[in-house]
């Protein structure tokens, strides 16, 4: 054997296939819509109290504006986690797909022949 030289060559291979994960953010957003209807479902309580009741006064007002208050914050709020899951489910997903990667590195020799069993080979790779 002449001139062996050895080489590296790397590698990203998919050992997995890729799968979309990013439905499991429905079952987040399902629980944040349940959330979001016990908050309209309390504000419509109030304002069926008030109407039937014909109920007046400060206290009264000072009570439906809190709840409109508390509404808006809640609804405000729970936008914002729809956003932050959905933020985290895409990461996870990334995250997932990562793992079904793997890095190789491989390491092998040519080896180059000047006479050939099958007669006269030219030395070398057979591209040139």
């Amino acid at each position: 054997m002449e001139g062996t030289e050895s080489k590296t060559a790397f590698m990203f291979e998919r050992v997995s296939p890729q799968e979309d994960l990013t439905d499991r953010t429905q079952q987040f957003t399902d629980l944040t819509d349940k959330i979001a209807a016990i908050d309209d479902a309390l504000e419509k309580k109030i304002q069926k109290i008030v109407v039937e009741d014909d109920s007046k006064g400060k206290v009264i007002n000072a009570i439906v504006e809190e709840a409109k208050e508390q509404k808006t914050k809640s609804i405000a709020l729970l936008e914002t986690v729809e956003e932050e899951i959905e933020k985290l489910v895409s990461s996870y997903n990334e995250q997932v797909d990562a793992i079904k990667s793997q890095s190789m590195m491989i390491t092998y020799r040519e080896m180059m022949y000047s006479t050939s069993p099958f007669g006269n080979v030219p030395k070398g790779p057979p591209y040139k």
